[in-house]
């Protein structure tokens, strides 16, 4: 039996878990998950599952090792704590455990962070960049502001932090949205540039911020791994709608192949790109499973199975591209307790 531990993850790791399941024709995979919250969906779909401390950096490590230990864990479908988890993979590794990303902590925390990626992509030409400004102050922020609107004047400015997950502090600078006709419109990330810097003079100095152009174009996520029998990679098109085209035929893989190969990275990661003016520009590259990687299924690729069967030296075959599908999804009740 192998056991298999999905840590702090998102609840697409619900998603993951069934796809591998559904693969598993021994019925050789058990799984463990744990979460800092116990009403936490793919808990339903663990053989066992267990609370998180809440712990970070040095301490989590310490925290995951010994539940790797007490639990005789064999693959770690790592998430929360990945930088730190990295830089500490021999200590997994030394107890037998298969940790799923990559064990070159210094890649990981190179593209865990939007400038050094940039300045990556720039320096090996892989794809087009966006001009970035980095800045740490609001008065930085007001002069890059100034300069980006006086460079792009038919552009939004748009920011974010260097270093995020889920575009969690992602802003686009919007002064349209300011009175009550914005009622009646969906602002989403949107936020006037007063309220952007009422924000950010609450504090004398912030963690790096960067500004760039906002790319209005179509996003697209390209799921991508480096097994031990070559690249597999798959596109997904946002709509902008709830509809995805699934694409493993695209020739935009061919720029994540290319990462892959310069970088040697090798476990699941996602690189995400935007279409803007007939260009395609970097936006980030998310060194894991993407949370809707799961959609690939629909192209006959399942990341997290070829990821567990290449740490674990099981046979598997590369799948065959395949022609565009356009696929959506549905919410689904499920309850928890």
């Amino acid at each position: 039996m192998v056991r298999i531990w999905f840590n702090h993850w998102f609840s697409t790791a619900y998603n993951f878990i069934q796809d591998i399941r559904a693969l598993d024709e021994q019925k050789q995979f058990y799984f463990i998950g744990t979460n800092q919250r116990d009403l936490c969906v793919y808990k339903l779909v663990c053989d066992e599952f267990y609370i998180e401390p809440e712990l970070y950096g040095s301490e989590y490590v310490d925290w995951c090792i010994d539940f790797c230990k007490q639990h005789n864990i064999n693959v770690f479908f790592a998430r929360k704590n990945i930088v730190d988890i990295s830089a500490h993979y021999h200590r997994f590794d030394e107890i037998g455990v298969k940790v799923i990303t990559d064990t070159n902590a210094d890649l990981i925390a190179t593209l865990n962070d939007k400038v050094k990626t940039a300045e990556l992509f720039r320096k090996h030409n892989l794809c087009r960049v966006p001009e970035i400004m980095v800045v740490n102050t609001v008065n930085e922020f007001q002069s890059a502001y100034k300069l980006l609107c006086e460079r792009y004047p038919n552009d939004r400015i748009c920011f974010k932090y260097a270093v995020d997950e889920g575009a969690t502090s992602f802003r686009v600078v919007d002064n349209t949205i300011d009175g009550i006709a914005a009622l009646r419109r969906g602002t989403g990330a949107k936020i006037t540039y007063a309220d952007t810097i009422r924000m950010l003079s609450e504090v004398e100095k912030f963690d790096d911020l960067i500004l760039m152009p906002y790319l209005k174009g179509p996003e697209i996520s390209v799921d991508s791994i480096m097994t031990s029998k070559g690249f597999v990679g798959c596109t997904r098109v946002k709509t902008g709608t709830r509809c995805e085209i699934v694409d493993s035929s695209s020739e935009i893989i061919e720029i994540s192949k290319r990462m892959a190969e310069i970088t040697g990275i090798r476990y699941p990661y996602n690189l995400q790109l935007r279409w803007h003016d007939g260009e395609l520009y970097l936006l980030e590259v998310n060194t894991r499973l993407a949370g809707g990687s799961f959609k690939s299924n629909m192209a006959g690729i399942c990341f997290p199975y070829l990821a567990l069967c290449d740490a674990l030296g099981m046979d598997f075959e590369l799948p065959k591209p395949c022609a565009p599908v356009t696929v959506s999804k549905i919410e689904t009740a499920l309850e928890i307790e």
